[in-house]
């Protein structure tokens, strides 16, 4: 794979696209361990 160096919309399309990946892993990640948390609590109370 050859990276693209210089500053295309290609390269910058393909940052786009890793950031958006991330944000919406980030937020996935917080909503499962919401999700967990609240699994805790009531489990914990039973």
């Amino acid at each position: 794979m050859r990276l693209i160096t210089n500053n295309s919309p290609y390269r910058q399309e393909a940052l786009d696209k890793a950031f958006f990946m991330l944000y919406i892993c980030r937020c996935e990640y917080q909503w499962i361990k919401g999700l967990i948390k609240k699994n805790e609590k009531e489990t914990s109370t039973i």
